[in-house]
């Protein structure tokens, strides 16, 4: 256990996976849909990323079993792509933090779109395969919205005194 973990951390947690699960649910126009940035990824990558003693693959496949239920997906989808997620930054976190935003955002893409290249090989084992020309649109998007959502939640965490 790490004794500098600030003890605040649990409500502005909830809090970012509350908004991005409101995001991810939020209905788009089937021209946007496609390039739907993965909120909830993002979201899980930043407290990985800022606490890896507290946040982990459990609680990240925990998050992705929610978000499995609340978007119908096949159950243990989302949950194996956060767990995923979760196991690469923590092996990561160290370096991805002495990265500049833009190595960051590169990581991330690569991250985001490695799990979409398993969610698509699974989701053609089961034959519910959708559009195949565009699934990595949203692991693109995302990375490109990194480092803004990277400073806002770090400004906001600096207000609530975690550090």
């Amino acid at each position: 256990m790490n004794d500098h973990t600030p003890k605040n951390w649990y409500w502005p947690f909830c809090a970012g996976i509350f908004c991005a699960l409101l995001l991810e649910l939020w209905p788009l126009p089937d021209w946007l849909a496609v390039a739907r940035p993965e909120w909830m990824a993002l979201i899980l990558i930043f407290w990985v990323m800022f606490l890896p003693y507290k946040v982990g693959v459990i609680s990240c496949w925990l998050v992705g079993l929610v978000v499995d239920i609340f978007k119908g997906d096949n159950l243990g989808l989302n949950a194996i792509k956060y767990a995923v997620i979760a196991y690469l930054c923590l092996t990561l976190y160290q370096r991805m933090r002495m990265f500049n935003l833009f190595q960051q955002s590169m990581m991330v893409f690569l991250m985001l779109g490695l799990t979409k290249l398993m969610s698509y090989w699974w989701q053609e084992r089961v034959g519910s395969i959708s559009d195949v020309l565009w699934f990595l649109l949203p692991s693109l998007v995302s990375a490109l919205l990194w480092p803004s959502m990277y400073h806002m939640i770090r400004r906001l965490n600096l207000r609530w005194h975690i550090h």
